[in-house]
């Protein structure tokens, strides 16, 4: 459990890491998020750049607890919470006719399946790698290099998923 719990812990840092350098990467990245918070439907203008501000926050907290043995259950259990909310509004956006331009990692491309997939992955892994580390211990040196390695790659593949969902489909257009 050592290497699950170093694994899942890297793949969720890695991921809200891509995220929070896809909102923050320059002005109008930052810009466009807070835009693309409209389509909720629910949140008023005045509020929506302090919404933006507090989930770039958030995301930067996970990728700093979860940095730390100490703190990691927390930032695991951040991140899954996070991941949830993120998807059940995006969720709820969609199913009220509004399209959604997911800004999540600093894209742009309209809300869909393979969001659901890759956040179900990440939320996951999250809560997987809390369970695992309620009873890791210290990871040999060689190991822990292979478990980080594996799931920095993991995290690219879930950063980049909707371009491969895009690959691999029949209906690219």
């Amino acid at each position: 459990m050592d290497y699950l719990a170093l694994a899942c812990r890297v793949l969720v840092g890695v991921t809200f890491l891509a995220a929070v350098l896809g909102k923050v990467r320059d002005l109008d990245a930052f810009r466009s998020f807070t835009v693309s918070l409209r389509a909720l439907g629910w949140l008023p203008a005045r509020l929506r750049r302090w919404v933006a501000t507090i989930t770039v926050g958030t995301e930067l907290s996970i990728v700093a607890l979860v940095a730390w043995s100490p703190t990691a259950p927390a930032g695991l259990a951040v991140a899954a919470a996070a991941v949830g909310a993120f998807t059940a509004a995006m969720v709820d956006a969609s199913r009220q006719g509004r399209p959604v331009r997911c800004r999540c990692l600093g894209g742009g491309e309209v809300w869909g399946r393979a969001h659901v997939v890759r956040n179900v992955l990440l939320g996951g892994a999250a809560l997987l790698g809390l369970l695992a580390q309620a009873t890791a211990a210290r990871p040999q040196p060689a190991g822990a290099i292979v478990a980080a390695g594996v799931a920095v790659v993991a995290a690219l593949l879930l950063i980049h998923s909707h371009d491969l969902a895009y690959l691999l489909s029949s209906d690219r257009r």
